[in-house]
C-alpha cells in the first residue's frame, strides 16, 4: 500500500472558500481568529475535507425547541415594526405630543 493512499486530499485556500461560500479573505480572518483548522504547506494554508465539516459543524445553530413552526414564539405577537417595543399607538402618540409642544412654542 502507497503512504500518499493514507494522506488526506488538501484543499486549496480559494476552493475551501468556495466550498463554505464565503470570499478569501474571510478564510483568511477565520484562520488568523483560529476559528477554522488548517495545515500550512509551505507558505499556502490548506484545508482537508473534515477540517471544513468541523468548521460547518461548530457554526451550526440548533433550533429553539419551543418555537412554534413559523419561528415565533407561542404567546408572542409580532413586532409592529416601531423601535424598541413600542407600538404604533404609542408612536402616533409621541409624534402628536411633539407637535403639540412644538406649536405652544411658536
Amino acid at each position: 500500500m502507497d503512504a500518499a493512499e493514507n494522506l488526506p486530499r488538501l484543499i486549496s485556500e480559494a476552493d475551501a472558500a468556495e466550498y463554505l461560500g464565503v470570499s478569501r479573505i474571510t478564510m483568511r480572518r477565520l484562520r488568523a481568529a483560529r476559528k477554522i483548522a488548517y495545515i500550512m504547506v509551505g507558505v499556502a494554508a490548506r484545508y482537508t475535507e473534515r477540517q471544513l465539516l468541523d468548521y460547518l459543524d461548530q457554526q451550526t445553530c440548533p433550533p429553539d425547541s419551543d418555537s412554534a413552526p413559523t419561528g415565533l414564539k407561542s404567546g408572542k405577537d409580532r413586532r409592529s415594526g416601531t423601535a424598541r417595543g413600542g407600538t404604533a399607538q404609542d408612536a402616533s402618540s409621541a409624534l402628536r405630543s411633539a407637535q403639540e409642544i412644538l406649536n405652544r412654542q411658536r
